[in-house]
This record gives C-alpha cells, structure tokens and sequence, in this order.
C-alpha cells in the first residue's frame, strides 16, 4: 500500500476549497492508500485554519480529529534541514519517518527537490494520476 504526506497547503485547500485537493483524503478513507501526519503538521494546520481562514475552535478541532482518524500519526525521531523553507521540513521529517512513498505538495519549495530519499514530491494532480494509473486493471 502506498504511504504518503500531504503538505499543509494540500490540507488547507481540500478542506476550504474542496475540489481535486480533497481527492487524496478520500483515498486515504477509502483504504486504497495510507496517509500520514505528524503532530507538528497538525499544529500547523490548526493555527492557520484558525487565524488566517478565521475558522471556530469547534469546528477546527472537528476537521483535525476527522485527518488523524484517517491517517497514521507519525512522531518523527529525526531532524532534516532539505528544503530551502526550513518550514518545510516537517512534512519531509513525516515523509521519512513514516516511509512514504509521496510527499504531496502545491509548495514551490518542496516540489523543487523533486525527491528526497526516494520519497518523489509531487503536486495533487501528479499523484492522482499515478495512482489511478497504477491502480488500474
């Protein structure tokens, strides 16, 4: 089963914008695939859904319980210093702790490694259509 971190800019867009972006966390509940998160992406999360989309306490804290009951929570031991947002690195510390396969991003930061350890960094276009091509017949 394919393992994967979502960016918290792919998070912040399925749940406010909805659309492609919410793709992945229907895969994720649907099984086909394993997502994860760590608690320092949650962190983040809520503090944006909260201050910058002025979203309640209630119902931020709705939508964070609602992701770690789709994904597996990753409590990274490491530390890496690979993107040029140092920001960043906490979804590539998820990626590698947790052995993803994906890390999936709209960040120009992230997606301009391209990869790191054999994790590919794409956008949520490129990994629906790798899954979908990879799941097929």
């Amino acid at each position: 089963m394919k393992r994967f971190v979502l960016d918290t800019n792919v998070y912040i867009s399925a749940l406010v914008f909805g659309g492609r972006p919410l793709e992945p966390l229907i895969l994720a509940e649907s099984g086909f695939c394993q997502l994860l998160v760590s608690p320092e992406i949650l962190s983040e999360l809520q503090h944006r859904l909260l201050g910058k989309f002025d979203w309640s306490v209630e119902i931020t804290k709705h939508a964070i319980e609602r992701i770690i009951s789709l994904s597996t929570l990753i409590h990274p031991q490491i530390s890496i210093q690979a993107s040029p947002d140092p920001d960043d690195d906490k979804i590539i510390e998820c990626a590698v702790q947790g052995q993803a396969h994906y890390i999936v991003s709209g960040d120009k930061h992230l997606l301009s490694l391209k990869e790191f350890q054999k994790i590919r960094i794409v956008t949520v276009k490129d990994f629906l259509s790798i899954f979908y091509k990879t799941t097929k017949g």
